[in-house]
């Protein structure tokens, strides 16, 4: 089972800002300063872990949470991502440079 709803737009007890892929290159063109995390949201069906993305702006440390680009009738859906390929493909093209590493329980750190 997957978070829905209000516990994916919250992040450390705040609600969060929305971005979208195209923001992000905005970001990355300007030299934007932001850090990602990937917080651990739920499961698949079939077990697989899902994620959500956050980035944090280096300057402010206002929290964004990736959205679909399109919005549907009920709004913008935040992006959740399986690990292979969707989060790693993600990271090595949108993120902020650091190395990715998987715990056993599937929590994610980072390595500068």
């Amino acid at each position: 089972m997957t978070a829905t709803g209000h516990d994916l737009l919250s992040y450390r007890g705040k609600i969060l800002s929305l971005i979208t892929i195209d923001g992000v290159k905005d970001w990355i063109a300007k030299r934007v300063g932001f850090q990602c995390a990937y917080d651990l949201v739920g499961f698949t069906t079939d077990r697989k872990p899902r994620y959500r993305c956050i980035y944090v702006l280096n300057e402010s440390s206002e929290a964004f949470v990736l959205v679909t680009t399109r919005v549907g009738k009920n709004g913008a859906e935040v992006r959740l991502f399986n690990i292979w390929p969707g989060l790693f493909r993600h990271h090595d093209e949108f993120g902020d440079g650091r190395r990715l590493c998987f715990d056993r329980e599937f929590g994610l750190t980072f390595i500068p």
